[in-house]
């Protein structure tokens, strides 16, 4: 998996015969350099994980007694081969976006209709279709199974893999529906029988993704931005896009919390520990709302009203005015 792929850089980098004791902070400053952009490769958010395992690799050898470090770990490893933290991490990203090095990361309307036309197999389609839909990535495709999938309702209950929080009864679009049914008819023979359940499986009969491996969708969305003519314009643009995509069309609405819920976004705040449940119609509302934007239709969605917290009269009405619409018939009287 990726500590494995982040091991094998530190070897590369070191040498297999480089004795754990005897590297530097200079020698770990030349490493963190060597892969952060410019020179590099690696995005800040991506430099930060990678940071971690690397320190995890050493302090793993550290409790296996294979070598001893000192006490103070920022003795050894240096004061700059630390994380960045949230402030570091916004001045990094803008400086790269300022040097044209970090593009948005947004998937355009006709772009979408583009790669769409030239995905030539249903699990490549029925994959783009969740990702602009409600928000997948790579392993919420390649992990999804036939009974996540309820056609009759026209909603989809897939936990997100990658925090585990739950994402339950998500609206699917007519387009998106067809297309699931369309890849579940056409999956090859599975290789394993433990994968029948599998909505997507590749030419060669295994899921897109699997524990420890992300699938091959980056290499195949390169794939289609060329044959799509984008690949020029930006070859950073992934599939992961889609759900930036998806986030920053959907929050327009003004329901961040069903956008949330959707995306499967961990909420540690007290308000999300207070919700009992995620209701149907905001969720409804927020993906109405992208496919709107998405086939450049008229909107009928209204943004939610925003009410200066000032003014406690107007979000004592409001609050009622809601209260109203959603547990009294129309015309009841209080």
């Amino acid at each position: 998996g990726s500590i494995i792929v982040s091991c094998k850089k530190l070897v590369e980098h070191f040498g297999p015969l480089k004795r754990a004791a005897a590297v530097t902070q200079a020698d770990f400053s030349a490493l963190m350099h060597k892969h952060a952009k410019p020179r590099g490769t690696l995005s800040a958010a991506t430099l930060n994980n990678e940071i971690i395992r690397w320190r995890g690799a050493f302090i793993f050898a550290v409790k296996s007694r294979w070598f001893e470090m000192p006490v103070d770990r920022a003795a050894f490893f240096g004061p700059h081969f630390v994380q960045m933290n949230r402030k570091e991490m916004r001045i990094f990203k803008q400086r790269a976006r300022e040097s044209g090095e970090q593009k948005v990361k947004f998937i355009e309307r006709d772009e979408f209709h583009k790669l769409l036309a030239v995905a030539h197999t249903p699990a490549v389609r029925g994959q783009l279709w969740l990702g602009i839909n409600v928000g997948f990535g790579n392993r919420d495709c390649g992990t999804l199974k036939v009974n996540a999938i309820d056609f009759d309702a026209g909603t989809i209950s897939h936990a997100r893999s990658k925090t585990g929080v739950e994402r339950n009864n998500l609206p699917l679009w007519p387009e998106t529906l067809a297309a699931l049914r369309e890849a579940i008819d056409a999956r090859p023979e599975p290789k394993h029988a433990h994968h029948a359940d599998h909505v997507f499986l590749t030419k060669r009969r295994l899921p897109w993704a699997r524990e420890n491996y992300s699938g091959p969708m980056q290499q195949e969305f390169a794939k289609l931005r060329a044959r799509a003519g984008l690949d020029q314009d930006d070859r950073r643009k992934t599939f992961y896009c889609l759900r930036h995509t998806f986030e920053t069309i959907g929050c327009q609405t003004g329901h961040q919390v069903a956008v949330n819920y959707i995306m499967g976004h961990v909420d540690d705040s007290m308000a999300g520990n207070y919700r009992a449940y995620q209701a149907a119609d905001p969720m409804r509302l927020v993906t109405n709302f992208v496919r709107d934007w998405l086939f450049d239709l008229d909107t009928k969605t209204e943004p939610v009203p925003a009410v200066s917290c000032t003014t406690s009269n107007q979000v004592s009405r409001l609050a009622v005015s809601r209260r109203q619409s959603i547990f009294e018939p129309c015309g009841a009287s209080r």
